[in-house]
């Protein structure tokens, strides 16, 4: 059997159509979630917060070391742990924009948070117990369904 132009041109957009429906249909099934640990800790210079490199943040190597930058509409898993095991201090963590508050936390406490970042813009997190604590989470328009 032998297909015309014409048809196999029509049998390549269904193809291409099919394809695209099946990606668009798994990406919004799956939502993009990103883990990230954050210590708070002491050094020579005072309190901060370090961000803990993951394969999710490798694109955000070259950023200022208190800066995270995420797609909109992205799941953030984020554990704060207060790793202070030099002065042995409490801490906490805060996004208010995004309802985030830890409690007060002792030295190797933890606590999780999973939240959405649905609104675009940059948002602060800091502490209220140590105000040099602080860092910025940039929030990107989404452009892919999903991520």
């Amino acid at each position: 059997m032998r297909f015309t132009n014409r048809e196999i041109i029509l049998l390549a957009i269904i193809v291409i159509a099919g394809g695209y429906g099946t990606y668009y249909f798994i990406a919004i099934q799956i939502p993009h979630v990103v883990g990230i640990t954050i210590l708070g800790i002491y050094t020579d210079q005072g309190y901060a917060y370090k961000i803990v490199p993951s394969q999710e943040l490798s694109h955000c190597l070259a950023c200022p070391k208190d800066t995270l930058s995420f797609s909109q509409g992205t799941t953030i898993a984020l554990s704060f742990i207060n790793n202070d095991n030099v002065t042995h201090s409490i801490m906490d963590f805060n996004i208010d924009d995004f309802n985030i508050h830890s409690k007060t936390l002792t030295p190797i406490d933890s606590q999780n948070f999973y939240f959405l970042v649905d609104k675009q813009g940059t948002f602060t997190y800091y502490s209220k117990l140590h105000p040099d604590m602080n860092g910025t989470i940039t929030v990107i328009p989404n452009f892919l369904p999903g991520f």
